[in-house]
């Protein structure tokens, strides 16, 4: 499980992190190869009082569903 500050105050450095995360993902699909079985979660969590608190992208080989959800954590 990856875990990611998602609150207010990471403005600039998320998105900053995004880029690397996205490409930490797809060398770790390239390193797997096609038979992947390199399971991983991501979460982002906020600022106590934001809904949600925590989101998550839910256990998964697919290192674009990945980098979806990553992309789209603001």
């Amino acid at each position: 499980v990856c875990l990611s500050d998602a609150t207010g105050s990471m403005g600039d450095e998320w998105s900053k992190a995004k880029h690397v995360i996205k490409e930490m993902l797809s060398r770790i699909a390239e390193i797997a190869g096609p038979n992947n079985k390199v399971e991983l979660e991501w979460v982002g969590y906020r600022d106590y009082g934001s809904y949600p608190l925590l989101e998550a992208s839910g256990m998964t080989s697919d290192a674009d569903k990945l980098k979806n959800f990553v992309d789209s954590i603001k």
